[in-house]
């Protein structure tokens, strides 16, 4: 009887730190670097079934203070504005993936605004971050030109849904 009551008793705790976790790690919109990837052809492509995130985000959805869906800008944290500076040499042309709910939404490159080659996919420019605190996502850079197809999925549904029901989206 003893060891049913003492199973029973560790049911419930694991049952409620489960339901627990599963309600900090829903909703959430995040930015990690990619530790590992492999491209697709064209060469800028990011073939998401190979993404290895790292194990930090690089922004944190308490540091997103608001989305422009038609500009398709996120305001972000002084913090995380704070956290750009003195990184555009080493975050230059690091790929990145933004991820809802634990799902890949969509991939992209750190691409600082001095930069002379172009990169034709998802493009946030780490400068703008560090002085404007502003991560506007791009499609291309400098922008989108003839012939380049780049997937849009800056307004996904799922980014669009958590950011409207936390009043952050700015339609």
């Amino acid at each position: 009887m003893r060891l049913l009551l003492v199973s029973i008793a560790f049911l419930s705790v694991l049952s409620v730190s489960c339901e627990n976790k599963n309600t900090i790690d829903e909703g959430g919109i995040y930015i990690y670097l990619l530790a590992d990837h492999e491209s697709l052809d064209p060469l800028w492509e990011i073939d998401e079934s190979t993404i290895v995130p790292e194990e930090k985000p690089i922004i944190q959805y308490e540091d997103i203070l608001s989305y422009d869906s038609k500009s398709h800008t996120f305001k972000i944290s002084s913090a995380a504005q704070e956290s750009f500076k003195g990184t555009e040499s080493s975050i230059h042309s690091r790929p990145f993936v933004l991820v809802a709910n634990n799902e890949y939404i969509y991939t992209g490159y750190f691409w600082a605004a001095y930069s002379s080659a172009i990169c034709p996919w998802l493009t946030i420019d780490p400068i703008h971050a560090q002085y404007a605190g502003e991560l506007r996502i791009a499609l291309g850079y400098p922008w989108l030109m003839e012939d380049m197809s780049i997937p849009d999925r800056r307004n996904d549904g799922r980014i669009l849904n958590i950011l409207r029901q936390d009043g952050k989206l700015i339609e």
